[in-house]
């Protein structure tokens, strides 16, 4: 294995999740202007929050699986077993053990390091479930076959051990900008609601109508949509990124406006209603 498979060695946890931070009020402007006027102040605020808050990663040491097999070890760079330093390569009969520990968490926090740290990072092969914040971790061993059988569980042991340092050490890190959340969403969806109604009156001071939207359908097509598009209550999965954010992706649903059924939020949503429109 190479430098890769080192983990919490990649990027800075802080400077990521402060970068995730920065992605609330570009959220909340992609709500367009009369699905966020007319929506309820709670529905906007756990909506972004369900997509900003990060999930910390949790590893499941006692549902651990193993795999066992014989292999072929080169041991030119071994001092003890080549003391004349030839070339190589010398291979000897050796053991390969592979051990495989599940967890849950959003995967892209492996490569990133914690506030807390060591000058030693574990080394480990991340395994992802594509579309979930579940997976495993491998830790692969070898060793000859001469060696004894014990140091495979003492190797296994030190590499678990710090990397159940790290993910602890994240996790508090996490909770906190968790916590955080809410005050700072609370605050940006009340300055944009502040901004949107400082200029209500702005058409009757110009004097001048509003343009109608493409197609003439204006507000009516909104209430169509509403009709047409059911609620779905399943909120967005967030997978925090090492670099630059995009929220291209996660637009709004359309609000159900009908007091006898609960307003939701699902992605696409506007595309979907156009859609059905063409088709009724």
């Amino acid at each position: 294995m190479g430098r890769e498979d080192y983990l919490f060695a990649e990027g800075d946890l802080d400077a990521t999740l402060r970068a995730h931070q920065g992605t609330i009020g570009a959220k909340i402007d992609a709500i367009p202007r009369d699905q966020f006027m007319n929506a309820q102040h709670e529905e906007i605020i756990d909506h972004i929050l369900s997509s900003m808050t990060v999930e910390p990663l949790v590893i499941y040491e006692d549902r651990a699986e193993m795999d066992q097999r014989e292999t072929k070890i080169d041991v030119s760079g071994w001092r003890d077993r080549n003391p004349f330093g030839d070339r190589g390569p010398i291979h000897v009969a050796g053991v390969a053990v592979s051990v495989s520990i599940p967890f849950t968490g959003d995967s892209s926090l492996w490569k990133l390091r914690p506030n807390h740290w060591q000058s030693v990072f574990p080394r480990a092969t991340i395994v992802s479930s594509r579309g979930e914040n579940t997976g495993h971790f491998q830790i692969d061993m070898a060793q000859p076959t001469d060696e004894a059988p014990e140091r495979f569980k003492a190797r296994l042991d030190e590499e678990v051990k710090t990397i159940r340092f790290y993910v602890q050490a994240q996790k508090q890190q996490i909770e906190g900008f968790n916590v955080g959340l809410r005050a700072q969403v609370l605050a940006a969806v009340g300055a944009r609601r502040d901004r949107i109604k400082k200029h209500e009156g702005l058409q009757d001071i110009m004097g001048i109508p509003l343009k109608r939207k493409e197609g003439g359908a204006g507000v009516r097509a909104r209430e169509d949509c509403q009709e047409a598009c059911p609620s779905v209550a399943t909120a967005p999965q967030v997978r925090i990124q090492t670099g630059a954010w995009d929220y291209g992706r996660r637009l709004f649903a359309h609000l159900v406006s009908d007091s006898a059924r609960r307003s939701d939020f699902r992605d696409n949503s506007e595309d979907l209603c156009r859609s059905r429109r063409r088709t009724a």
